[in-house]
């Protein structure tokens, strides 16, 4: 019998404020100082939202931080819906500016991310994190 650890991540993008999502993108470069393109899916609606966050990573050969404001204003990135998105992080050349992801150098990593809308009664705790060892 053949047993695999598979380790599942979720980012979660909440609504109308600043998000910060942490990924391991850097160490599977394959170009050097490489700019980040993010691309999410609606699972329903097939909606993409492709945006290139600001990367303020500080130790990037473990993993790699980056933020965005989430909203409808200048400069913000919006999520028409909430629920399950698949995400894609792709390198492309630093400064390309490239929202397109058949146009950049490859998908670097990908998984699912939830989209949730607080409100008042929402807590940091919405969501339970669970690692299965199996």
């Amino acid at each position: 019998m053949f047993y695999l650890n598979n380790l599942f991540e979720m980012l979660i993008v909440k609504k109308n404020q600043t998000n910060y999502l942490v990924v391991t993108v850097s160490q599977n470069a394959t170009i050097s100082n490489p700019e980040w393109l993010f691309s999410f899916t609606h699972i329903f609606s097939k909606q993409r939202v492709t945006f290139l966050p600001t990367d303020i990573s500080t130790h990037s050969s473990r993993y790699d931080e980056f933020v965005f404001q989430e909203g409808t204003g200048v400069g913000e990135v919006n999520f028409l819906f909430e629920g399950l998105w698949t995400y894609g992080v792709y390198e492309q050349p630093a400064g390309s500016g490239n929202l397109n992801p058949a146009l950049s150098s490859g998908l670097i990593e990908s998984g699912q991310a939830y989209v949730i809308m607080p409100t008042g009664n929402t807590t940091n705790d919405s969501y339970i994190s669970y690692i299965s060892n199996n």
